[in-house]
């Protein structure tokens, strides 16, 4: 079997091991009734996954986007500030809601997505990513396609949440999840700037989860649209086709353009 894809079939096993981590802390006695409990065994875990991660990048030889930090200032002082703001509105939906959530089960719920944001894109963005590359010979042509590969990966892998939640919900998700996928990987190779793609997975997970992590009361158009999956399911690869798709080749069409001689090394001088 090709290097590359015995090794991406290794990296689908790591999210894996981490329900099985998850597993070790229950029989352990977490309580993930408790709130910073569960939070905190959630930040603990995915910082172990993430080093896993670490690991093989360097072992691989894929630390390319890990070497080189473009306009990190300019980018802080916009994400700092988005970060901020962000913590601040849903602190204040959460006082709205008459809800028993402190301001720092907030932040340990923000740093929680942050944990996510790291773990998936050092995984998926950057050694996934390197690896499909990789077995299409780095060559520009097939940039857009490894591309596609990788959110694919990145959203089947979603469908390990069919241990947590109801299958119609899981297979919205994985659309979406493709589709960010195409759109987080194409800023980066783009920017060339890993932050930027954390904080917005992170911020992404945030917003659209702290409704239902916190406990928020269901409106009715959240019970209705819990009974409409078909036409959920059209809406999501109608925006998937219409929107992530074009969007992200509009966003790499830049990189392909300007690339003479394309590898996982120049990407960073593109």
């Amino acid at each position: 079997m090709n290097k590359e894809i015995t090794r991406i079939l290794l990296l689908l096993t790591i999210p894996f091991i981490g329900l099985l981590l998850k597993k070790l802390l229950l029989f352990f006695g977490l309580n993930e009734e408790n709130l910073n409990d569960d939070l905190i065994s959630k930040i603990l875990i995915r910082s172990a996954l993430t080093g896993i991660v670490l690991f093989l990048i360097f072992k691989w030889g894929y630390g390319t986007f890990l070497k080189q930090y473009k306009n990190t200032l300019i980018t802080t002082i916009i994400l700092v500030p988005l970060v901020y703001i962000s913590i601040q509105h849903v602190q204040d939906e959460i006082n709205n809601a008459i809800l028993s959530v402190s301001l720092f089960e907030n932040i340990l719920y923000c740093m929680s997505t942050f944990s996510v944001g790291v773990y998936e894109e050092l995984l998926f963005r950057v050694l996934a990513f390197s690896l499909v590359f990789s077995y299409f010979n780095n060559k520009k042509e097939n940039l857009f396609k490894s591309v596609i590969l990788t959110s694919f990966l990145f959203g089947i892998v979603h469908f390990i949440n069919l241990f947590k939640i109801t299958s119609y919900s899981v297979i919205i998700q994985v659309i979406f999840a493709i589709g960010i996928g195409l759109i987080l990987q194409s800023l980066l190779l783009r920017f060339k700037n890993i932050f930027i793609v954390i904080t917005l997975h992170a911020l992404i997970n945030y917003w659209g989860m702290y409704q239902s992590y916190f406990s928020f009361p269901e409106s009715v158009s959240d019970v209705e649209g819990n009974s409409s999956f078909s036409s959920s399911l059209i809406w999501s690869i109608l925006i998937f086709g219409g929107f992530f798709l074009p969007i992200s080749y509009l966003i790499l069409k830049p990189v392909i353009r300007n690339a003479p001689q394309f590898s996982i090394e120049s990407i960073d001088k593109a």
